[in-house]
């Protein structure tokens, strides 16, 4: 590890799912956190001048509008662009002229427009947004404006951590039902929070080179073996009844967004984190 990386890391989103770990894993250093409040990434003209204040060694950004079909609606996808990608690409060009290393999150959706027969996608593959997914082209998006050297960009998938996600939700909604619908046909990873800020900070002491990163729990499933899964360690008992993408959304009244339907980010360069199983049965633990 680069002498002195770690003397003022800043850590951009600091009370998100992902902000929360990584605030957790380097509290050793004392990371400077930013929250919503401090720093409005939908006005990023000013980020420069808050970094410039703080004179950080690293940059971690876990800030972005990552609700998929939020994003969808016409009158959100502006902000989308400006949060997700713009805002990235301001950090990294401060990081870039003051000689420091910056990481910034990406998604599967980013490359998943590729649409590869077995949906396997690997750290080479360039940014191809998934059709009908504005989510996905902020994520291509910035993926290509801060790809410049000293920039990490790691790929994850179905972030949960603390806070709103689809886990939680399927054992709220499981708690008050006999049987919750559920998609089974999208078939892909899921990364706990935990073991991505780990990770991040693992990639960082290794001194690995800058580029792009795919981190996600070892394991891939459809949407309803995953709920099944995480109700069963839950101890509650409910029917998990499997449903198409095209069902579950036929009575949507507001845009939503296209899913792939299967998409594996294949890591090469890190160790592998542990079974997303095992990482659920410690999710499930804390709630």
């Amino acid at each position: 590890m680069k002498k002195g990386l770690f003397d003022k890391v800043v850590v951009i989103g600091e009370n998100g799912q992902l902000g929360q770990e990584l605030m957790k894993v380097f509290s050793d250093v004392k990371p400077r956190g930013f929250s919503r409040e401090e720093i409005d990434l939908s006005k990023p003209m000013d980020i420069g001048a808050v970094l410039a204040n703080f004179s950080p060694t690293l940059v971690i950004n876990a800030a972005a509008m990552t609700n998929v079909d939020a994003c969808q609606i016409k009158a959100n996808q502006e902000p989308a662009m400006i949060i997700n990608a713009i805002a990235p690409t301001l950090m990294a060009r401060y990081c870039e002229d003051h000689h420091i290393p910056f990481v910034t999150y990406s998604s599967d959706y980013a490359v998943a427009g590729a649409n590869k027969r077995k949906g396997l996608y690997f750290e080479t593959d360039e940014p191809l947004p998934l059709e009908n997914n504005y989510y996905a082209r902020t994520k291509a998006s910035m993926e290509e404006m801060v790809n410049r050297k000293g920039v990490y960009t790691v790929r994850t998938s179905f972030v949960f951590g603390n806070g709103k996600n689809f886990f939680k939700a399927v054992l709220e909604n499981a708690k008050h039902g006999k049987s919750i619908r559920v998609v089974n046909d999208q078939f892909q990873c899921a990364t706990y929070a935990v073991d991505l800020a780990r990770q991040t900070r693992l990639m960082l002491e290794k001194d690995m080179p800058s580029g792009v990163y795919h981190v996600v729990n070892v394991g891939a499933y459809t949407l309803s073996d995953i709920a099944r899964r995480v109700i069963e360690i839950a101890g509650i008992k409910c029917e998990v009844i499997p449903v198409t993408t095209k069902e579950y959304y036929k009575e949507a009244t507001t845009a939503f967004a296209s899913r792939p339907r299967r998409s594996v980010l294949v890591n090469t360069k890190l160790p592998p984190l542990r079974h997303l199983v095992e990482a659920l049965m410690e999710y499930v633990g804390t709630l």
